[in-house]
């Protein structure tokens, strides 16, 4: 049996617990705060309709959750670059 595919078990764990602990940060309504949250909630959506896509051979579902992997990847780099323009700033 492979278990090579359980890897992606690993950023899926770690962004259930950023989900969490994000969820009870919230409340101090900085706006990165909540770009953090919807781009880890896109990473969980995309990574979990991809994998299970590929797994049963459906392909509109591989292709739609590309697009959802496309989402995340671009808040992502707007989270990096938020980021990098409130650290110049200090």
């Amino acid at each position: 049996m492979n278990f090579y595919h359980l890897i992606d078990v690993i950023p899926f764990g770690m962004a259930t617990i950023i989900l969490l602990v994000g969820a009870s940060v919230m409340s101090s309504k900085r706006p990165i705060t909540i770009l953090v949250l919807i781009a880890t909630g896109l990473y969980m959506v995309a990574q979990s309709t991809w994998f299970s896509s590929y797994l049963v051979g459906n392909v509109w579902g591989r292709d739609l959750s590309n697009y959802i992997w496309f989402a995340f990847n671009t808040s992502t780099m707007g989270i990096f670059i938020w980021t990098l323009l409130l650290n110049s700033k200090k």
